[in-house]
């Protein structure tokens, strides 16, 4: 049951088990490419993650209890990949923050916000239609969170 950390982590049981980077390239307004690097935790063991080096680190390994053939994990990620960007290709993108939304474990909970105005805490309440953040301030106002901007902490975490 792995769950969607805003914007980049992907986590079982609590834990991070994967980070995913993307980094876009603009011709004039229209995207010309993007290029996405994910890291996956496949068959490490507990000593291989150890908390002091790696505090919340999990692997698909110590969350199943199941060896993962790597080739085959490439091949199914590339697949659901090339699904995902079928859909933005069809500009069907509401399926695909529905997706995000639904699988988030981000939404609903408190989040601290690291930003260059300095820090600030919230309640994540939904992503826009970009997949900005949107969190509710402390003073009520909804704020919108750019991933290239923050770093987030989910609060009730530390």
């Amino acid at each position: 049951d792995a769950r969607l950390k805003w914007p980049n982590d992907v986590l079982m049981d609590g834990r991070k088990v994967a980070g995913i980077l993307a980094e876009t390239a603009f011709a004039d307004t229209r995207i010309s490419h993007v290029a996405v690097g994910i890291g996956i935790n496949v068959n490490h063991d507990r000593q291989d993650l150890p908390e002091a080096v790696f505090p919340g680190a999990t692997s698909l390994y110590l969350a199943t209890g199941r060896l993962t053939s790597r080739g085959y994990l490439a091949a199914t990620v590339y697949n659901h990949l090339d699904r995902w960007y079928g859909l933005f290709c069809q500009k069907r993108c509401d399926e695909i923050l529905a997706s995000g939304r639904a699988r988030s474990a981000t939404l609903g909970h408190t989040v601290e916000v690291l930003a260059g105005e300095g820090t600030w805490q919230g309640v994540a309440m939904d992503l826009d239609s970009d997949g900005a953040l949107l969190v509710r301030a402390e003073d009520g106002g909804l704020r919108r969170v750019i991933a290239s901007d923050v770093s987030i902490r989910q609060a009730w975490k530390r």
